[in-house]
């Protein structure tokens, strides 16, 4: 918060509350239960990356974070009707970058009964 009260953030700190999030589920929830995360930092905290970088580093997170330990069954990516339209978000192009870094991740655990994140497009 500045002097003037006026809320601002970063994608460094946004990518930190993200991995904060996902440890703190891991250890502070029922693995069965749905999480549902908005598009953190684009409202008030006036983050200048677009809604789909927003919504691709939240699924980035989530998929390292999956390979580590799982924090819900479930997650889903909430983003606002008014943003969808306003900032013409694409929703294949979302659907063909979860479905690419879920088959190609990376640091995905050696365990595959850890978990490393499955489409959820079908």
């Amino acid at each position: 918060m500045s002097a003037e009260g006026n809320a601002s953030t970063t994608i460094e700190l946004v990518s930190d509350a993200l991995a904060g999030l996902w440890i703190y589920l891991s250890t502070k929830t029922k693995y069965e239960e749905e999480i549902a995360v908005p598009l953190l930092g684009t409202g008030a905290g006036r983050i200048r990356n677009s809604r789909e970088e927003i919504t691709r580093l939240i699924i980035d997170s989530f998929i390292v974070s999956a390979g580590e330990s799982r924090c819900c069954d479930k997650l889903t990516i909430v983003i606002r009707e008014s943003d969808f339209y306003k900032h013409e978000i694409s929703l294949p192009e979302l659907q063909k970058y979860l479905v690419h870094v879920c088959k190609y991740h990376v640091g995905r655990s050696p365990n595959p009964s850890a978990g490393a994140g499955n489409p959820l497009f079908n």
